[in-house]
């Protein structure tokens, strides 16, 4: 921990130093005793925040609960509860984020945007107190558990239909990115229909969203392997593109799987919506993941 001495304190260490150098020179004892109250506020208003602060720091002194989710860069707010303390102050360290001044009674909030992609169940807590005087604000850094681990996924590469092509051709495209011309029938729309299926006169007539229904699957699948290499930022900006893949296909309606590696080894499952992409991905380690295989659509490798 470490003080830091406000223009209040300097302002009474001043007039405290003039008052005991008149005090020599004229010898007034009514000065020394001025001199002493100076004083006496200075050492309170040093002493109390230290204490407050001191009790702030322990471990069970506050709860800090987050998102389960966030992207990469995106600021993810925190809620601080208070078990007892009061006065103390609290913001994530490492930037000039807004501070949190949470009492028993009420919450407080604060957020943090230094996020890369990972998965985080503990948070670097700058806590400062100055009260009750506002003289000298004590400072301390302490690394503090997250209530629920936090995953951040990767920023979503800026990816268009191009970049999908570019990866197989025509023929093995999902068929529903390709042109489907024969019609079967209409249904009740479904989460997850793409909207460009929705049949707008016959939802008119029924007063409820009706989507066309083609001839073939209705959903073949898309299996995106993702290798991030030996990491780094090459590992990041691989990441970034199967994100970036992957919603543009659950935008197009396609059935999307991500094969990854994680720490216990290689991860395979089907993921329907962006949040379940940012999740997947923020577990995502370095390593290559066991060999895809899809009975249907396509697979796409992505690799450094």
């Amino acid at each position: 921990m470490k003080p830091h001495l406000s223009r209040g304190a300097w302002a009474l260490l001043s007039n405290a130093a003039a008052i005991y150098m008149a005090a020599l020179a004229t010898g007034a004892d009514w000065l020394f005793v001025l001199v002493s109250a100076l004083l006496a506020i200075l050492i309170v208003g040093a002493l109390w925040p230290f204490v407050l602060l001191r009790r702030g720091l322990a471990p069970e002194a506050f709860t800090i609960f987050g998102p389960l989710v966030a992207t990469a860069g995106d600021p993810a707010e925190f809620t601080v509860q208070s078990n007892g303390p009061s006065a103390v102050r609290l913001r994530p360290a490492g930037g000039d984020h807004p501070w949190a001044v949470p009492t028993p009674e009420r919450s407080g909030r604060t957020a943090n945007s230094a996020w890369r992609r990972g998965v985080y169940g503990s948070l670097v807590i700058e806590f400062a107190s100055s009260a009750p005087l506002g003289i000298v604000s004590w400072h301390a850094k302490r690394r503090h558990l997250l209530e629920s681990p936090l995953e951040v996924g990767p920023r979503p590469a800026n990816v268009g239909r191009a970049a999908l092509d570019a990866h197989t051709n025509d023929s093995q495209l999902p068929r529903s990115v390709r042109a489907l011309d024969h019609i079967r029938g209409l249904r009740d729309y479904r989460h997850q229909d793409p909207m460009r299926h929705v049949h707008w006169p016959a939802s008119a007539r029924r007063d409820v969203l009706m989507v066309k229904e083609f001839e073939g699957p209705e959903r073949e699948e898309l299996t995106l392997s993702v290798d991030l290499g030996g990491g780094g930022e090459a590992g990041e900006r691989i990441a970034e593109r199967a994100a970036g893949l992957a919603e543009l296909a659950l935008r197009d309606g396609v059935a999307v799987r991500l094969l990854t590696c994680e720490r216990d080894g290689t991860s395979s499952g089907p993921v329907s919506t962006p949040r379940e992409v940012a999740q997947r991905l923020a577990r995502c380690v370095p390593g290559r993941p066991a060999a895809a295989q899809s009975d249907s659509g396509q697979i796409i490798r992505l690799t450094p």
